[in-house]
This record gives structure tokens, sequence and C-alpha cells, in this order.
């Protein structure tokens, strides 16, 4: 299971939890039209990235969106992150 905290975000008035499992982390952000520069739905969105490319690459990369978003609640986040570790995991 993928052990979510909470980190400061760069944008005022935007949540963000983190998760790092196997090399991966994940981002949930929560969202809202209320926000400076928001145009979308309001709820969660979930993000990944592979550390270790970041690492080898020398760089940082783009994040990767899951499909699916934004929930409504924060455990459905939660779960489309798990269902995603385990497809890359399986794919590693």
């Amino acid at each position: 299971m993928i052990a979510f905290q909470e980190v400061p975000s760069p944008v005022p008035a935007m949540r963000a939890w983190l998760g790092i499992r196997y090399g991966f982390s994940f981002v949930i952000t929560h969202e809202s039209r209320c926000g400076a520069g928001y145009e979308g739905y309001t709820g969660y969105t979930a993000s990944w990235k592979n550390r270790a490319l970041d690492i080898a690459l020398g760089a940082a990369y783009p994040a990767n969106r899951i499909d699916g978003g934004p929930w409504t609640h924060f455990k459905d986040a939660q779960r489309a992150c798990e269902v995603t570790l385990k497809q890359l995991v399986k794919r590693n």
C-alpha cells in the first residue's frame, strides 16, 4: 500500500499528497475551479513518475496523469494509484 503524506503545494489554494513505493512516486492533488489558473473540474487528480528514470536522465521529466479523475473522494484517487502501481510493477 502506498502511504501518502501531505506536502506543501507550490500553488496557493491547492492541496497535495505524495507517496513513494517501489521507486515510483505518486502525487494526488485536490484542484478547485476557485484557484488561480484552474479551468477543470473540482476534485482529486493523480499522477505518477518513475524516480529511477529521473536519475538516469539527469533531469526531471513530466509526470504521467492517471486516467479516471478527477475523483470526488481522496480514497478513490488513492485506489487509482494502487491499481496503477500494480500494473507498473507487473510490467517491470
